[in-house]
């Protein structure tokens, strides 16, 4: 996996900025890999993720600054992720199908990928249901053929948990403990949504440098874009504008 250089940050940002977050996923990691969006849709959503977390290294470095306040006691806290810590590796795969078994129930499922997550609305009552709805391929029942949107509850959970198993990358959690309360919680680790504020971030502060550095010497954006961080950074040194 390659950097974002310098170009594509601000490019990115930019077609991003009304996109939804699983727009800005697919985006994101399509810039990274060269390819169509249409086929990073079709990625099970931890492959998506995992493929994010290799870009967020190779961009930005392996450790991931957090910052957020203690439920408990108000604290502001603030640590880093390591990146590789949180970089899970599920189960061989076969072809799907997958199959599962659970009260008399027998799925033949796939794995849910972007695409599933366009079609399915924020806003839905039963979102979690009708995502695993979309992923069930076939139900049968002691012979019979069965509605994927009736499955009993005991057998959706048993769905989602076996989905888990086989992708655990799609779903990161975060311990985290407060050291002035001693409270511990668990907050989710939404990989997508951290790497876009770190490229919206990053884009403005290049902006900010062009524009600095166009006015001091009269480049051009493309001229200055060019140029590596460390050089732009002692250039606005010598302009005094660092």
């Amino acid at each position: 996996m390659h950097a974002l250089q310098a170009t594509q940050i601000i490019k990115l940002w930019e077609r991003l900025q009304n996109a939804s977050p699983t727009e800005r996923a697919v985006l994101m990691l399509a810039e990274a890999l060269a390819a169509d969006a249409e086929e990073v849709a079709k990625l099970p959503i931890g492959r998506r993720d995992a493929g994010l977390l290799a870009l967020r290294r190779a961009t930005y470095g392996a450790l991931a600054p957090c910052f957020m306040r203690c439920p408990g006691c108000g604290t502001e806290l603030e640590f880093e992720v390591e990146l590789d810590a949180i970089s899970l590796a599920g189960p061989e795969l076969g072809a799907e199908p997958h199959q599962l078994e659970h009260d008399g129930f027998r799925l033949s499922f796939r794995l849910p990928v972007s695409a599933d997550l366009f079609l399915v609305k924020p806003d839905l009552s039963d979102r979690v249901g009708a995502l695993l709805a979309r992923c069930v391929e076939r139900v049968e029942r002691c012979g019979d053929v069965v509605d994927p949107t009736r499955l009993p509850q005991a057998v959706r959970d048993a769905l989602a948990v076996e989905i888990a198993r086989l992708d655990p990358q799609a779903d990161i959690s975060l311990a985290v403990n407060c050291l002035s309360c001693a409270h511990g919680w668990s907050v989710d680790f939404d990989v997508a949504g951290y790497l876009f504020r770190e490229i919206e971030l990053d884009a403005k502060r290049l902006l900010s440098e062009v524009d600095v550095l166009a006015r001091s010497y009269g480049w051009s954006e493309t001229e200055i874009l060019a140029l590596s961080r460390t050089r732009r950074r002692t250039y606005l040194e010598l302009s005094g504008a660092a």
